[in-house]
């Protein structure tokens, strides 16, 4: 009887694995399928923000003090905004 009860336990453990063999293969297969999307989403926004980068590249290299101060006054407006939602 403990034979039995042994070889029983065995095959749900070896249901169980193939189981979670099986949904750990979905979840890769679509966290895959999100990473690709969203690489093409970023390269996409990349293509469209390039005519504006060499102007705000040349902004920061000539205003180096400006540029700080608008990013942490932008960032100060943001997180006031988005912390309102709360």
């Amino acid at each position: 009887m403990d034979d039995r009860r042994m070889e029983a336990m065995g095959d749900s453990a070896a249901r169980a694995a193939s189981s979670m063999q099986s949904r750990l293969n979905r979840v890769s297969e679509r966290a895959q399928d999100l990473a690709s999307d969203a690489g093409e989403h970023l390269s996409h926004l990349s293509g469209s923000m390039s005519p504006y980068m060499e102007p705000a590249r040349r902004f920061v290299q000539e205003r180096p003090l400006q540029a700080i101060a608008l990013t942490i006054g932008l960032g100060f407006v943001l997180g006031k905004l988005l912390g309102r939602r709360d």
